[in-house]
């Protein structure tokens, strides 16, 4: 059997290495996972992170129709529907 030579700079690369894979392992959660683009032009609202962003550029353009103070909030620009509280107050308001 053959005595092998220490080679201190062979250690000190695979310690090096060893850090690294560690601290890769310990950041996977929070690296997000790769977006395709065919992914996100069939359905962008499937991402969360997309659907943040698409929705904070609708609000930069479309936040001026939102009243304040009037019962209305920014969830008001991207309902479909009106809830019934805020439809409530804009029934009453008519009435008064």
């Amino acid at each position: 059997r053959k005595q092998s030579q220490f080679n201190a700079r062979k250690k000190f690369q695979f310690a090096i290495l060893c850090v690294r894979a560690m601290i890769r392992i310990k950041r996977l959660r929070y690296t997000p996972e790769p977006l395709r683009v065919e992914d996100a032009l069939r359905d962008p609202y499937r991402v969360k992170v997309l659907r943040k962003v698409i929705d904070g550029c609708a609000f930069r353009v479309y936040g001026h129709w939102v009243k304040k103070g009037e019962g209305q909030n920014r969830a008001a620009l991207f309902e479909n529907t009106p809830r019934c509280e805020v439809y409530n107050l804009y029934i009453n308001s008519l009435n008064r």
